[in-house]
């Protein structure tokens, strides 16, 4: 899915040579996985997960926010961006509050260039830095269109889909570019900015933007609307990494992309056919594990849901039916039924390792267990000196590298 503010973009052309180049470098084989919703079944914690780890993030006057509605992690801290008060925050990987970042109005989902250490916003055309302390560093022009990805040998990825018949030219852009020391360098997946079938007011927004780190600054996953296929982008290319493959009854016919009483608004056809799956979204991969989510137009916890799957053992499991349990203090793994945090945004990133989600502290002492002496220490401080209006609180999980869900439990599907 895109991200909402690609689509106000200004214009800005593309050479077509260059996806017909890096197209013969792309796999021809994607790994077909099969997912059948209809197969998942109740859990808990412990057959899914190996750890859930609460970290709440120190409350204190000038660290206090809200809601977290981007998460980047990197080797020492937790880098928030709470939109709606126009901050980024920094705290360590303690939870300990290290800085405040008041970034302009109106500015851009932030980006992270781990190697050298700096946060970029974008306000219009120009691109804003600061470093891990707070410190502005500079202005400069934006360097291209489209949100950017900063990998470890110094390239840039650039995400940028904008197409209308009203106000864009009848050109080739390519929604993902590479560049290098400024200058373009190789273009994927060719669309015309004008005349392509998949308008931007076709594409529902996702509450997230368009990479999904998987821990490697060598690699990001991707995922397109109206599209099974979960790729994986480089600084050298872009591939579909995963085909997902789902049953009959919740695909699409693919005509839907191509009718023309529907361009423009396919949201139509989708919200009349509501058990049919747009498009997966929210993709993540840890070990032997893809978390994704897969979008429907049905609403509420039923509609889009996701999911975590196995590619050892083939095992699926919805997050929303993985319950708590002891070996997780009973605590809530997230806050699927109460609250919209996990609804809207799902998991906000991952290291590769673990992936991240959030709980309101209201919903933490809410339902916290009574056997506080059960707690880890900083759970222990955080009950016995912490409140109900403090800061949210990081949820950090790890899969099992392998699991299964029992036979016995597989056949009483819900």
């Amino acid at each position: 899915m895109r991200n909402l503010n690609l689509k106000n973009a200004a214009i800005m052309g593309c050479l077509f040579f260059i996806s017909i180049a890096a197209a013969a470098q792309e796999p021809t084989h994607p790994q077909e996985i099969y997912i059948d919703p209809n197969s998942v079944t109740n859990v808990t914690k412990q057959q899914v997960f190996d750890e859930v780890n609460y970290i709440p993030l120190q409350t204190i006057a000038q660290s206090r926010f809200n809601t977290i509605d981007q998460l980047v992690v990197t080797d020492k801290y937790f880098i928030i961006n709470e939109q709606k008060t126009n901050h980024v925050l920094l705290f360590d990987k303690t939870g300990k509050f290290h800085c405040k970042i008041e970034v302009p109005s109106f500015s851009t989902a932030f980006s992270v260039n781990r190697q050298k250490r700096e946060i970029m916003v974008k306000k219009g055309r120009t691109e804003i830095y600061y470093n891990f302390d707070g410190k502005k560093l500079r202005e400069q022009p934006e360097k291209s269109i489209g949100t950017p990805y900063y990998f470890a040998n110094g390239r840039i990825g650039y995400a940028d889909y904008r197409v209308s018949e009203q106000y864009l030219p009848d050109t080739v852009n390519h929604e993902y570019r590479l560049y290098s020391k400024g200058r373009q360098y190789a273009g994927y997946l060719p669309y015309n900015m004008k005349l392509a079938s998949i308008q931007n007011s076709d594409d529902i927004y996702t509450w997230h933007g368009p990479f999904f780190d998987i821990g490697s600054s060598k690699a990001v996953l991707y995922c397109r609307p109206f599209e099974y296929n979960i790729y994986e982008l480089t600084s050298q290319r872009a591939y579909v990494k995963y085909k997902l493959v789902l049953p009959q009854e919740y695909v699409f016919p693919q005509d839907v992309l191509t009718v023309d009483s529907l361009k423009g608004h396919r949201y139509t056809y989708f919200n009349a056919n509501q058990k049919q799956i747009r498009e997966v979204s929210f993709a993540y991969e840890t070990g032997n594990n893809i978390f994704f989510r897969l979008n429907s137009s049905i609403a509420g916890t039923n509609g889009s849901i996701s999911y975590i799957y196995n590619l050892k053992t083939n095992a699926l499991a919805a997050i929303k039916d993985i319950y708590p349990d002891a070996t997780n203090y009973n605590l809530p793994i997230t806050d699927i039924y109460n609250g919209g945090n996990f609804y809207n945004r799902n998991f906000l990133t991952s290291d590769g390792t673990y992936v991240y989600t959030s709980i309101k502290a209201e919903l933490m002492f809410a339902t916290a267990a009574k056997a506080q002496n059960q707690y880890p220490n900083n759970l222990k401080q955080y009950f016995a000196k912490g409140s109900s209006n403090g800061n949210p609180v990081i949820v950090q999980i790890k899969a099992k590298d392998q699991f299964t869900i029992p036979k016995a439990e597989l056949s009483s599907n819900k």
